[in-house]
């Protein structure tokens, strides 16, 4: 069981996917603060904003889901309660009518400008803990990981550890 134990204190210390959770959750808990007063939490305003860069046509679902980095029934399943508060609405693409597309609404535009300026308090607030040199330095590194990780995943690669766990070491 003492192996357990320090296994759990190697994977405490030197588990990136642990420190990106709490990174994560420190950063989501601030913007959230900023824009509660309006109903709606950041990975919410992160899909709305997913679907306004996405044009007036609106994208597929799928093509939002890759936008942000999410598998279509996780996206799914969060678009819904955006669509029942009527920001975003589903429909029939104008290019192929078997398929659906999710459009921004106008309530859905309002949205953003009423949060847009929550968000910048929010993105200063960030700013001014970090200061400016350190948050440009992690969003730089932030979006060259998620492009090595998209274009990992696009290729089908992987560090094989998913596929056979004998293959992960503890480095010693």
């Amino acid at each position: 069981m003492a192996d357990v134990f320090k296994m759990a204190k190697t994977i405490a210390s030197e588990c990136l996917a642990h420190r990106a959770r709490q990174v994560a959750r420190v950063l989501t808990r601030s913007y959230d603060e900023s824009i509660r007063s309006l109903g709606i939490q950041v990975s919410q305003l992160i899909l709305l904003v997913a679907v306004a860069n996405a044009g007036d046509e609106g994208a597929p679902i799928g093509q939002i889901a890759k936008a942000v980095l999410m598998d279509q029934t996780t996206l799914s399943r969060n678009i819904v309660p955006l669509e029942k508060a009527g920001l975003v609405k589903l429909k029939s693409s104008p290019r192929d009518a078997r398929s659906r597309v999710v459009v921004l609404t106008d309530a859905g535009a309002r949205m953003i400008e009423a949060a847009y300026p929550r968000w910048k308090a929010a993105q200063r607030a960030v700013q001014k803990l970090l200061g400016a040199e350190r948050l440009e330095a992690l969003h730089d590194e932030l979006g060259a990981i998620v492009g090595i990780a998209s274009n990992e995943a696009s290729l089908g690669k992987g560090s094989g550890a998913e596929r056979d766990p004998s293959a992960a070491t503890d480095g010693a």
